[in-house]
């Protein structure tokens, strides 16, 4: 890994280039994320944006000659590009993961605050983004099947609800693919360092207080907030849950309990979701007052 990290940080042609195959590659456009990330975070937000951007126009024009749509490139350049290069950005200034993940949260609150400001109903505005999408694709190039395109927008409909979470799981997609990121960067110049920083990740205190607002809101105000305040309260939970990773691994590491603890949460994360985000978040949460890595991990 350390070689081909050396690699695509040697010049931005290579970084550029890489990140350009990442994306003609699906499987692989998460490698084009943390090669913007990286690069940003060892030279600047100036060379991680112009990688970014000569990354898409690279892979954009290729897809245009091959597939007659640039659409999947313009969607990562959207969608996981610019919020991963704005995260680099605050890390990169800040040194905390624990203010970058704040900051990814702030993204998706403001994303999601827009939606439900700028229509009238979200989720009808989620269908109608979905059906326009998967419809006109339908279109280019030949005359559609009427049973496909009734198929599409019945699709369309079951999925428009579960867009309302999309900005949530763009802004914690794109928190992940800046830990591996983070993780690179520290093995081509600082071995070790990122285990250290990510088991310190911490929320500052206002947005635990913002938490106790949103969920109080959530449930007395349900009724006239159209959903909105639910929504940030399940950004908030998430958030938390990933504070409560890091918490885990703090304790494990100072303690030095087996690994199996760990693979043990992630397991449980993997075949029960519900039960690991509430323990998870509630452990989170409740660290911002009791504090449990200066109690018991040894941390100030």
């Amino acid at each position: 890994m350390r070689y081909f990290l050396k690699f695509v940080t040697r010049s931005r042609i290579h970084a550029a280039g890489t990140a350009a195959l990442g994306l003609l590659l699906p499987p692989f456009g998460f490698v084009a994320a943390g090669i913007v990330g990286v690069v940003t975070l060892k030279y600047g937000v100036a060379d991680g944006a112009l990688v970014l951007a000569a990354s898409v126009a690279v892979s954009s024009a290729i897809m245009l000659v091959l597939f007659q749509s640039a659409d999947p490139a313009l969607i990562f350049a959207v969608s996981v590009g610019v919020p991963i290069l704005l995260l680099a950005a605050v890390l990169r200034s800040t040194n905390s993961q624990g203010a970058t993940l704040a900051a990814a949260g702030a993204l998706s609150a403001a994303a999601i605050a827009a939606v439900h400001v700028l229509t009238a109903d979200p989720v009808a505005w989620w269908r109608s983004v979905l059906e326009r999408f998967l419809v006109e694709r339908l279109q280019r190039g030949r005359t559609p099947d009427p049973a496909m395109v009734e198929s599409l927008r019945e699709m369309a409909e079951k999925l428009a609800p579960l867009m309302l979470g999309a900005p949530t799981g763009i802004a914690i997609g794109s928190m992940l693919l800046l830990l591996l990121a983070r993780w690179g960067h520290a093995v081509l110049d600082n071995p070790g360092g990122f285990g250290k920083e990510f088991r310190a990740l911490r929320l500052d205190k206002r947005v635990a207080y913002a938490a106790v607002l949103l969920g109080s809101g959530a449930v007395i105000l349900s009724e006239f907030a159209s959903g909105l305040l639910p929504e940030l309260f399940n950004l908030l939970v998430v958030l938390y849950v990933l504070q409560g990773i890091a918490i885990a691994h703090a304790l494990v590491k100072h303690h030095r309990a087996s690994t199996g603890w760990i693979f043990g949460m992630y397991i449980l994360v993997v075949l029960a979701p519900p039960l690991a985000m509430i323990l998870l978040s509630v452990t989170g949460f409740s660290d911002t007052w009791l504090d449990y890595r200066a109690r018991y991990g040894g941390q100030t």
